[in-house]
């Protein structure tokens, strides 16, 4: 008989990623988002689809990386949708993780 592989368990986030969110913002994240792992993305530790309301995060490629940082910069993508990636959105994910360690201080 052969064997099923099993799927990951991976631990659940959104619950999490609303704190964080809300922490970098001040404001909850917005209604219908949903904050996930996925196996392995080629050359992206995390991934924000719009159209979709998910964030998707690298399950494997961030157990060697900084989820945090990650997981701020695509909440920078949800917050300003169409914002691309340049000078501003360095000046916003800058703002959101200061302001998260600010909260958590």
């Amino acid at each position: 008989m052969k064997r099923r592989k099993r799927k990951p368990a991976y631990p659940p986030l959104t619950a999490v990623a609303r704190r964080i969110y809300r922490g970098c913002f001040g404001d909850p994240l917005p209604t219908g988002w949903r904050v996930e792992y996925v196996g392995f993305m080629r050359g992206a530790l995390g991934l924000c689809i719009e159209k979709e309301k998910r964030v998707l995060l690298s399950w494997g490629d961030l157990k060697r990386s900084d989820a945090l940082a990650t997981l701020v910069h695509e909440f920078v993508h949800v917050r300003v949708p169409g914002l691309r990636h340049g000078a501003e959105f360095r000046r916003l994910e800058g703002a959101a993780m200061r302001q998260l360690w600010r909260r958590a201080a």
